[in-house]
C-alpha cells in the first residue's frame, strides 16, 4: 500500500508542475515569441509535406539543428519559401508568409531553438479540418 502511495504522490507532483496557469512555463512557451514564429513557418511547411516525399526527413526530422538561432531560422524560412515556389504552393501562403517576415524583423526577445521547434511541430502536425459536405453542396448552389 506505501508504495502506492509513493507512486501516486509522484504522479500528483508531475501533474502539479505542468499544471496549465498563469505562472506555469507552458503559457510562457506559448506566448514567447520564438514559439510564435516556429508556429507561423510550420503552417507554411504544412503545404510541402504531400508535394516532397522526404521533407519530413530532412527538414522536420532535423529541424532544432536546422534553427539554432535566428540567422539559421530565415535560412530555413527562405528555403522553405523557395521550395513551396518551386512546387507552386507559394499562392496558399503569402499573408503568412508576409507576416511572419515583419515578425522577425521586430523580434526583440532572446530566441530559443526548442520554443521555435515546439511550434513548428505544434502547427506542423495539427490536423487539417475537414470540410463539411453540406457546405460544399451550399458552395456550389451560391455560384
Amino acid at each position: 500500500m506505501r508504495t502506492y502511495y509513493i507512486f501516486l504522490k509522484f504522479e500528483f507532483k508531475f501533474l502539479m508542475k505542468i499544471q496549465n496557469t498563469k505562472t506555469d512555463r507552458f503559457m510562457e512557451i506559448t506566448t514567447s515569441e520564438s514559439y510564435q514564429i516556429g508556429f507561423m513557418l510550420g503552417g507554411m511547411a504544412k503545404n510541402l509535406s504531400q508535394e516532397i516525399n522526404s521533407f519530413e526527413k530532412n527538414y522536420v526530422g532535423n529541424l532544432t539543428r536546422r534553427v539554432g538561432t535566428l540567422f539559421d531560422f530565415i535560412k530555413l524560412k527562405n528555403e522553405i519559401e523557395q521550395k513551396l515556389i518551386m512546387h507552386d504552393k507559394s499562392k496558399f501562403t503569402f499573408q503568412i508568409s508576409y507576416d511572419l517576415a515583419q515578425k522577425v524583423k521586430g523580434f526583440n526577445s532572446r530566441y530559443d531553438k526548442e520554443e521555435c521547434a515546439f511550434g513548428f511541430m505544434e502547427s506542423y502536425f495539427k490536423p487539417i479540418p475537414k470540410k463539411d459536405p453540406t457546405t460544399k453542396k451550399e458552395d456550389e448552389t451560391n455560384i
